[in-house]
């Protein structure tokens, strides 16, 4: 039976786009978390003004669950290239534990956020989103390319 060359072109194409490495895979995954990451701080922010705190835990839960695994997304050797779609500096793998730091700051507002959202207090919810916030763009100001 002939493959069509309709049918082939798809093929070849997507075969041409998939990642070629363990470390694209990783990327690609670790982009996908910090676009939804930055999704979720949004929902926070407006949840807060709307006093939705089923929203704002939720996010907050999603957060707080890709800063746990943060770390695992940024193996050596994974920083920007001309090759990726990486923003992430090689300073990340040069001051490694300053990298941690910040994911800990990160790790501390996620949880602040979620205990604040589970007990609809507004005023510290405000407080851990503002501290989550900063540790974030403290983190990308020192790592992002």
């Amino acid at each position: 039976m002939l493959i069509k060359n309709y049918t082939i072109l798809p093929i070849f194409l997507l075969v041409l786009s998939w990642p070629t490495s363990a470390s694209e895979n990783v990327i690609l995954a670790r982009i996908t978390n910090m676009q939804k990451a930055d999704s979720d701080m949004t929902k926070i922010r407006k949840s807060t003004s709307n006093s939705n705190y089923q929203q704002a835990r939720e996010a907050a839960e999603s957060i707080k669950n890709w800063a746990n695994i943060m770390l695992d997304y940024f193996p050596k050797g994974s920083g920007a290239s001309i090759n990726n779609q990486s923003t992430a500096s090689s300073q990340i793998w040069e001051n490694l534990e300053l990298f941690k730091y910040f994911i800990e700051n990160k790790q501390k507002g996620a949880n602040h956020m979620l205990f604040a959202a589970e007990n609809e207090n507004k005023q510290a919810l405000i407080k851990a989103f503002n501290a989550t916030r900063e540790a974030c763009n403290a983190c990308h100001e020192e790592f992002r390319n």
